[in-house]
């Protein structure tokens, strides 16, 4: 017995030893490490000059250019489509012959009845067509009253649609925003692929390989329809500010629309159709390449904001759940907690995938579903970002430039000023063996 207690004791001391020694190795190995690792530091600073920040911040309109084209990504439902898709079953029969069939297996009074009721649903259900298409009984074309535009129903579509979008409760949006990381997946490997990774990079690839003078047509068309949406920007403001009295443009954004509403959708279709330009000019360059990754990415950027919406929406939407158990809720109440737990992330999140910008190249599309309101503030944030983004840019180009010239300067003041300094160097190669200087030699600021 003693001698196993010795033997336990004698394994826990070198144990003790072992793990001892282990980390006075690791500590010399680090201090060893990062000695090493100041020349490296030094390649990289020279490697990587302080211009290269001006392209990484040029990454940012980049992705704000494929948030353009998310636009005609959602138009093919592929980012609001589920895991799974299954098809309708279709009847082999139409509605006529399975009323006959059916009236075949009834007495005579029941089957001459059906038959009466079924010819009188389809009178009026003639009646009612033409009632919507605007036709009058006798195939004349009748008035359609328009219904007066509402600020409670025009601002009752964006909370309609922000409940559709996301969820009043939690769950759907837990599985909501799952779904999303799993299209993020999906849309990173589109980003390595080129857009050849899933369906998912389809809108993009339309383009892909074709001539270099097809692409540069494309340059000049999106950049000729940027200038006249300026043009006319700029004079649906003037009309604006002298009331309404100037002659109307004979397009559709003037007929359709209220004055106050026009400048906006000029604008946002000035900011579109500029990007479209900049989206093409890469496409010329790389054969039609460009947007496969420029929009694959902005993808990957709305998957990760859309499951942070969706998550954010589930833990918002607890507080509903615990009224729901206490006091109860009535519908009237849910629409007011839309407002409150919904709608701040869907306005959020919209704005900052761009489709501000897209609201307003298919504005009749964007109006009916959420409406004037919902979409002019999805736009104004979304160029609030934009110029944002374009104003940082042009900053920092600015900083490299004045970067660049001092350091000229200096270069030369310094070359004329080493002259008679350059007898006593030796093999040093000017290294300063001094103090701490010897760290700005391998890593400059």
């Amino acid at each position: 017995m003693g001698k196993f207690l010795n033997t336990s004791m004698l394994n826990k001391g070198h144990i003790k030893v072992l793990l001892w020694r282990l980390a006075e190795f690791l500590t010399q190995w680090i201090r060893a490490l990062r000695v090493s690792l100041l020349p490296l530091r030094s390649l990289k600073n020279l490697c990587q000059p302080k211009f290269s920040r001006f392209y990484i911040k040029l990454i940012i309109p980049a992705v704000l250019i494929g948030m353009a084209d998310i636009s005609s990504a959602k138009s093919t439902n592929y980012s609001s489509r589920g895991i799974s898709s299954f098809s309708p079953i279709k009847n082999p029969y139409n509605a006529d012959e399975y009323m006959s069939r059916l009236a075949e297996k009834l007495p005579q009074e029941q089957r001459n009845l059906l038959l009466r009721g079924n010819e009188l649903n389809k009178e009026l259900t003639e009646k009612s067509k033409k009632a919507v298409s605007g036709t009058g009984m006798n195939g004349e074309e009748s008035s359609s009253i328009e219904e007066p535009w509402s600020l409670k129903k025009d601002l009752e579509k964006y909370r309609a649609y922000a409940v559709k979008e996301g969820s009043r409760y939690s769950d759907e949006n837990l599985t909501k925003a799952l779904e999303h990381l799993g299209l993020f997946v999906e849309d990173g490997i589109n980003v390595f692929t080129l857009g050849y990774g899933s369906d998912r990079g389809l809108p993009f690839r339309a383009n892909d390989g074709n001539d270099i003078s097809w692409h540069a047509q494309t340059v000049a068309e999106q950049a000729i329809l940027a200038f006249a949406n300026f043009t006319d920007g700029i004079y649906s403001i003037i009309d604006l500010i002298a009331f309404d009295l100037l002659a109307d443009i004979r397009k559709d954004v003037y007929r359709d629309n209220n004055p106050v509403v026009r400048p906006f959708i000029f604008t946002g279709r000035t900011i579109g159709c500029t990007w479209k330009t900049t989206e093409n000019i890469g496409n010329t360059l790389t054969l039609g390449y460009f947007d496969n990754v420029t929009g694959s990415a902005a993808m990957c950027v709305g998957d990760i904001i859309e499951s942070l919406k969706q998550g954010g929406q589930a833990v918002t939407n607890l507080p509903r759940e615990v009224i729901f158990l206490t006091v109860g809720i009535d519908e009237d109440t849910d629409k007011m907690l839309d407002w409150l737990l919904v709608v701040p992330w869907e306005l959020a999140s919209n704005i900052i995938e761009m489709q501000g910008i897209a609201n307003m190249q298919d504005y009749s599309t964007a109006f009916k579903e959420k409406g004037v309101v919902g979409s002019i503030l999805e736009f104004s944030g979304s160029a609030i970002i934009t110029y944002c983004a374009i104003d940082e840019l042009i900053d920092e180009l600015d900083n490299d430039h004045k970067d660049k010239r001092a350091g000229q300067s200096q270069g030369s003041s310094g070359s004329g000023g080493s002259g008679g300094g350059g007898g006593g160097g030796g093999d040093d190669g000017g290294i300063i063996d001094t103090g701490d200087d010897i760290f700005y030699f391998w890593y400059p600021l």
